[in-house]
């Protein structure tokens, strides 16, 4: 009886891992909302080196996003709520990025 416990244990265990190791839309979702979060910083901060490395994983994402059926310059491949999600990060990184145009602008 111990061993049958064991066995089922060890199925639903690997059942879930195998299964929470698998890509998503939501999950490539929100890796693009996390990018498009670190970019609005590192165009605040004026870091090139920064904004290099975030173009590459931008291109590495962009693939992942591919894969699932998802095409990031077309939001019609897209569910609703995962497209709401994406606006509301260009938004918030499209107003960060004019704060920081005009701010320089008023410097000069």
């Amino acid at each position: 009886m111990k061993k049958k416990l064991t066995n089922l244990l060890l199925i639903l265990i690997s059942a879930f891992a195998f299964s929470s190791c698998g890509d998503s839309k939501e999950a490539v979702v929100d890796d693009m909302v996390s990018l498009m979060e670190e970019s609005a910083e590192a165009l605040a901060s004026g870091d090139k080196d920064a904004i290099a490395k975030l173009e590459e994983k931008g291109k590495k994402l962009e693939e992942r996003a591919k894969a699932l059926g998802i095409d990031p310059k077309d939001p019609s491949t897209m569910p609703d709520e995962l497209k709401k999600k994406l606006e509301e990060a260009g938004k918030k990184m499209m107003k960060e990025a004019m704060e920081k145009a005009f701010e320089g602008a008023g410097k000069k």
